[in-house]
């Protein structure tokens, strides 16, 4: 009897083996969870940031079509204004050129006059030009 190990022993053996092999597979599979954790991270990082990217593309459209709207919002109001605005002060400044241009030669020619009778020819020019009334 002294050569066999005792009756427990046999059994503290399979004992620590199969523990040693649950540490293992254990430590295997805490390994294959953290690699599985860490790529689900990876992919759940990468797709915020395709959302990011997304996201700004989108941004990005929004402001240039803000842009465009502005920009033919803007060629509308020149137009608009050129056609409403600056067109009818370009003939009013037109015309009143032309009535101080004519008033000036009128008043240059009265000027000139030697008489300063009511019935002087160039005074009676004047007035009839603008419409006025003779005196006497």
């Amino acid at each position: 009897m002294g050569g066999q190990p005792p009756l427990g022993s046999g059994k503290e053996e399979k004992y620590n083996k199969i523990k040693k092999e649950r540490k293992r597979i254990m430590i295997a599979t805490i390994d294959w969870t953290s690699v599985i954790l860490a790529l689900i991270t990876c992919l759940g990082g990468c797709g915020w940031v395709i959302d990011r990217k997304k996201h700004r593309q989108e941004i990005e459209s929004l402001k240039a079509d803000i842009r465009q709207k502005d920009m033919e919002l803007a060629e509308k109001f020149v137009v608009d204004w050129e056609t409403h605005v600056a067109e009818p002060l370009k003939e009013d400044v037109r015309e009143l050129r032309e009535k101080v241009q004519r008033i000036s030669e009128e008043l240059e020619n009265v000027k000139k006059c030697s008489c300063y009778r009511a019935d002087c020819p160039n005074r009676i020019s004047m007035l009839d030009k603008q419409g006025g009334k003779r005196e006497g």
